[in-house]
């Protein structure tokens, strides 16, 4: 079965969103953002297997890009 994760990221207001995407890629174990409208400015999707590994990108992206944000979502498992 295979596990992702998903982030969702509400910006800071005028926010460099290339900037900010750029910046989420380049956290191991991100491996797709989108830019959205509406609440959350990202979603950054994780393909990780394990709760260990889904704190650690939570905690890369609070570490990577915390001045750019206003909130960081806990992530959503979904699993196939």
């Amino acid at each position: 079965m295979n596990e992702c994760g998903f982030f969702f990221i509400e910006p800071q207001e005028n926010t460099d969103a290339r900037m900010t995407a750029q910046k989420l890629l380049s956290i191991n174990n991100i491996s797709e953002v989108f830019i959205t409208d509406g609440d959350y400015g990202f979603i950054a999707k994780t393909n990780a297997s394990d709760d260990i590994t889904l704190a650690y990108v939570a905690d890369s992206i609070s570490s990577r890009i915390s001045k750019n944000f206003k909130r960081l979502c806990s992530y959503y498992k979904i699993k196939k």
